[in-house]
């Protein structure tokens, strides 16, 4: 074996400065354990992965995937909101991009970098080729849980509730590192250009026409094309519904 794919997460990419959208080039978190474990370990991982692929003479290649959606048995990404009982509290902006990708995507794409490590990009960011904002993931929890009530949290009244948090966490520990709660539900956007070079050549992947109808018992998965509508209980308003809602 000469060669190592280690799958990271794009959440040890550090925040963006301004309208700048990050690429498999862009810095990584400087402080990990503000970001809490999840963020620390990750990058923590990464930096070790890297450091013994040259010890070991080894060849690491890193994919950065973004949150993994199932479309078949959806369960809406942490970034989205959270789900308090018949409730759902998505938060931020309907129009927030969110960087996702497909299960069966990115089971895909990590079986052609496996199978094809020379040609593979040194770094991957692992997203849906085309962009997904979270009111298409809003639209498909609706499709799998239409009795499920949902609400807009705005990032004006996430900030104050998170500030909240943060003084009350140092005033319980004031020697540990604080984790700002509004960072999780922030809009993430990375640079698709690498990923989207290479969607054509992974197994079982199919580019869509965005101007093109699909039929009544397909959904569209934002940026990776049709699939199979999930069931819709009798008497749903939702099931007559198109697969462009």
């Amino acid at each position: 074996m000469t060669g190592v794919i280690h799958v990271s997460s794009l959440a040890v990419l550090a925040s963006p400065r301004g309208k700048t959208v990050p690429d498999e080039s862009a810095p990584l978190v400087r402080n990990p354990r503000k970001r809490g474990p999840y963020v620390w370990g990750k990058l923590e991982s990464e930096r070790l992965a890297l450091q013994l692929g040259t010890d070991l003479g080894l060849h690491v290649k890193v994919v950065r995937p973004g949150a993994i959606v199932d479309s078949a048995n959806y369960d809406p990404p942490g970034r989205l909101g959270r789900r308090l009982g018949t409730w759902f509290v998505a938060v931020g902006s309907p129009s927030d991009r969110v960087a996702v990708v497909e299960r069966r995507f990115a089971a895909g794409a990590l079986a052609w970098l496996a199978l094809h490590f020379t040609e593979a990009p040194e770094t991957l960011h692992l997203v849906a080729p085309g962009p997904t904002t979270k009111r298409d993931l809003v639209a498909q929890l609706r499709l799998t849980n239409p009795d499920l009530s949902i609400v807009w949290l705005p990032r004006v009244l996430l900030l104050p509730l998170a500030w909240l948090a943060v003084a009350v966490q140092k005033a319980l520990h004031p020697r540990r590192a604080t984790t700002n709660i509004a960072s999780a539900f922030a809009p993430q956007e990375v640079d698709t250009s690498r990923i989207r070079a290479l969607a054509p050549v992974v197994p079982g992947h199919r580019m869509r026409d965005p101007h093109a109808t699909g039929p009544s018992d397909t959904i569209t998965v934002p940026g990776v094309g049709l699939r199979p509508r999930p069931p819709v209980r009798q008497g749903s308003s939702l099931a007559l519904q198109t697969s462009e809602e």
